[in-house]
């Protein structure tokens, strides 16, 4: 199985590339932005005919939290929305087997009460902190599923939840939220700090998935004929914010306080996927969040010092 994987600089990516060392009959061809542009059609057409590869994960995108999305709203809807039509352009062009194009969770409507389903996508206005984000990727899963039912392509759209673990983006303004508060905890502990800010009030619920788990889980949906254009992919382990930071806080050891500061906004207080679907299609034990915090924290510590 030859398998383009792009995007393979970012977390998702680079996990996909450890975890294919673990299947035999994969062999992958990891494209990140220094090695393909993927603003670029023309060069992305030279590299399939050359390359010719057999499968697509399409993990490329401009990613980042509530403080990037708030201050680059124009950059994040303008540069997704060329990386995927460029994308979907060759994918309806090359003869692929089968393509996962990855979305996100936080594309979904603000739904706090209960588990949110594949069928709620667009039945109730966008969260505003990442609205543009999301217009950009529900274009892509809306042109991709588009593209499945009108040339039959062997397409999966799927929404990964909140994604942490080893080869994260760790920055305390830019990046999602599990790397941040690392960033902010391990400075004040080094700093000799007796408190830490974070953003938000702490009492929101998030359920993560660890990278590594989502890396297995797209190689085993990539030879999969499935029968839906939207899936989800969570984990089932949801905490608050603050229990997050309280478990980071034990792990690296700082004994400061935790304070909040809600200037930047909390985003939903709730949210949670439904994954009765995913259930259906495959078995698998996830990593425990204590367990995969431990891991993110030791691969910051060693590489990102």
């Amino acid at each position: 199985m030859k398998v383009w994987i792009n995007g393979a600089n970012g977390l998702v990516g680079k996990s996909l590339v450890e975890a294919s060392k673990n299947y035999k009959r994969l062999e992958v061809i990891p494209t990140s932005r220094k090695d393909l542009d993927l603003f670029d059609l023309n060069k992305i057409k030279i590299f399939i005919k050359k390359n010719k590869p057999e499968y697509l994960i399409h993990c490329a995108a401009k990613v980042g939290g509530i403080f990037a999305n708030q201050s680059q709203p124009f950059d994040y809807i303008y540069e997704n929305n060329i990386i995927q039509n460029n994308i979907i352009t060759v994918v309806k062009n090359h003869n692929f087997k089968s393509v996962i194009n990855l979305g996100s969770s936080c594309v979904y409507p603000r739904i706090d009460k209960k588990k949110i389903h594949e069928k709620d996508l667009l039945m109730k206005p966008l969260e505003e902190t990442n609205q543009f984000y999301a217009i950009a990727k529900i274009n892509g899963l809306k042109s991709f599923e588009a593209l499945s039912k009108q040339y039959g392509k062997n397409i999966l759209n799927v929404m990964p939840t909140n994604v942490y673990g080893p080869y994260d983006h760790f920055n305390d303004k830019n990046s999602h939220v599990i790397p941040a508060i690392i960033t902010k905890i391990y400075d004040a502990k080094i700093n000799g700090e007796e408190e830490v800010k974070l953003w938000g009030t702490g009492k929101p619920k998030r359920e993560f998935i660890y990278s590594m788990d989502l890396a297995r889980i797209l190689f085993k949906l990539l030879n999969k004929k499935i029968n839906y254009s939207l899936l989800n992919i969570g984990s089932g382990q949801e905490l608050t914010i603050k229990e997050i930071a309280k478990k980071i806080s034990s792990i690296v050891g700082f004994n400061g306080k935790i304070l909040f500061n809600n200037e930047i906004g909390d985003g939903p207080m709730r949210k949670r996927l439904n994954i009765s679907k995913l259930n259906k299609i495959i078995n698998f034990n996830y990593t425990k969040i204590d367990k995969g915090l431990r891991f993110s924290i030791d691969y910051y510590l060693k590489n990102s010092l």
